[in-house]
């Protein structure tokens, strides 16, 4: 069931890279993939604040080995995951070698400091035969489940109301405010 009384609200989300000019990469990465602006050294994308911390001992991931497992990854939506895919390389952005051929509408890549992120079809419907659909709160999901990972993950195809939206929305702005 959805809490939408709490007072959190999600504001930044910071990204750890090896030393300053990976900062700058990122920077400039995650800027082009979403839009959005530079703000006190940070991007500013869809309602989004993604903070890019330089640390002295930074390893990036070795996804899909647990060596040095992720701590998240991004899960884009997409039309045209080719397109994308040119996209992201282009700014910066590189296939990951392991790739899920049971499902041809995700692709795995890693931004320029090695994490993970995934391009998903937007064709990739809740109602496909292939995935089975979860009714939750508000929302119908398709259950994603790549079989090498042993796991499940669960994408949003249909939005709250739009006053839930507005309500979160205006106590995002009310926070920025204070």
């Amino acid at each position: 069931m959805a809490n939408d009384e709490s007072p959190v609200v999600w504001v930044a989300l910071t990204i750890d890279c090896a030393d300053e000019a990976a900062q700058e990469q990122l920077r400039q990465f995650y800027l082009r993939a979403l839009g959005g602006e530079i703000f006190n050294g940070c991007v500013r994308a869809r309602g989004m604040l993604l903070i890019f911390r330089p640390l002295a001992d930074y390893v990036p991931p070795t996804w899909p080995s647990a060596a040095t497992p992720q701590q998240i990854h991004f899960e884009w939506v997409v039309p045209d995951v080719e397109g994308a895919i040119e996209y992201m390389t282009s700014i910066g952005g590189r296939l990951a070698e392991w790739q899920n051929e049971c499902d041809p509408d995700i692709r795995v890549l890693l931004d320029p400091a090695g994490h993970p992120f995934c391009l998903i079809a937007a064709t990739a419907s809740a109602t496909s035969k292939t995935r089975p659909s979860i009714k939750f709160g508000s929302g119908t999901f398709a259950a994603l489940c790549p079989r090498r990972l042993g796991r499940c993950i669960a994408l949003e195809y249909s939005f709250p109301s739009r006053r839930r939206a507005a309500q979160r929305q205006e106590r995002a702005r009310q926070f920025r405010r204070a």
